[in-house]
């Protein structure tokens, strides 16, 4: 993928959504030529505007390969990621820079997040590291995080001392219904900062949880089977 495919596969998102130009503008806070001179990719510009015109489209960079994905939410984070990649192909940042072309000082600041990496070089370092470039839209994390809020609400039935399973009359005394609520909230405070700020670390969260549910699950099925 080139620049200018990258850059169409943007304006094309934003044309098909929902969300108004103002309003797109107003999150990023620059003007509408801003956002058509992105869309247009006529120059190497940096990632930083690009990575907040994604998130403000409500989607998400991910690198992949078909083994692997990563989702990133904002620029410094794409270092870190690239940094990642490069360890696990076992690949020395010296030999990275003569693959790409690049000078050495350059991964060394990218991955050390000293500067941000421009549309070009991203791609480049991708490509030579045998990963793709895709954009999708944070639906799925949406879904999950409906789940884990009601997840949270079993999980504070389960825990606090209320009686509520053995006695569905009972009401809940103000001060346990003040905790119920102020722990629901704040969760669900972490979970949306999570969600717009690390989105990877919440996605594998819900990966976990979805997987360890799936192991009890299992295992709970073949216990009482033994009983029976």
């Amino acid at each position: 993928m080139n620049r200018q495919e990258f850059c169409q596969i943007i304006a094309d998102i934003r044309k098909q959504s929902t969300i108004k130009m103002k309003d797109v503008c107003f999150q990023m806070g620059v003007m509408p030529t801003a956002i058509y001179r992105l869309e247009k990719g006529s120059s190497n510009f940096e990632m930083g505007n690009m990575m907040s015109y994604i998130k403000a489209l409500q989607h998400i960079l991910v690198i992949e390969n078909g083994q692997h994905s990563y989702r990133i939410n904002d620029a410094q984070e794409l270092g870190s990621i690239l940094a990642l990649i490069r360890k696990e192909k076992a690949i020395s940042q010296r030999a990275l820079a003569e693959k790409t072309g690049f000078v050495y000082s350059t991964i060394v600041k990218i991955e050390s997040k000293k500067s941000i990496i421009s549309i070009d070089t991203m791609l480049k370092i991708v490509d030579v590291l045998g990963y793709t470039v895709k954009i999708e839209k944070k639906i799925i994390a949406m879904v999950a995080f409906i789940c884990v809020i009601i997840w949270i609400i079993i999980m504070l039935v389960l825990m606090f001392p209320f009686g509520l399973l053995e006695n569905p009359q009972k009401r809940l005394s103000k001060g346990n219904s003040a905790i119920v609520i102020i722990v629901g909230a704040g969760s669900a405070i972490l979970l949306d900062y999570m969600y717009n700020e690390h989105y990877e670390l919440l996605y594998k969260f819900f990966l976990a949880i979805g997987v360890i549910g799936v192991v009890i699950y299992a295992l709970g099925i073949s216990f009482f089977r033994t009983k029976r």
